[in-house]
């Protein structure tokens, strides 16, 4: 299943995005699609750091 049908077909309240994934191209096809769903890069790190990098989207959502 193609990304396109998997973003239609499911609902997604957030997207893990690590290396070795187009971030410009993930986020125009969210855009295209007309979906709101919050990206959270993450690249590995430190102890904490996901968990971090996730609540800050979180809170930026919130806003």
């Amino acid at each position: 299943m193609e990304l396109r049908e998997k973003m239609l077909n499911n609902s997604y309240n957030l997207i893990l995005l690590g290396a070795g994934i187009d971030e410009v191209s993930l986020r125009s096809l969210i855009e295209e699609l007309g979906l709101d769903i919050p990206v959270v890069l993450h690249y590995g790190g430190g102890s904490g750091l996901l968990l971090a990098e996730i609540q800050q989207i979180i809170n930026r959502e919130l806003k």
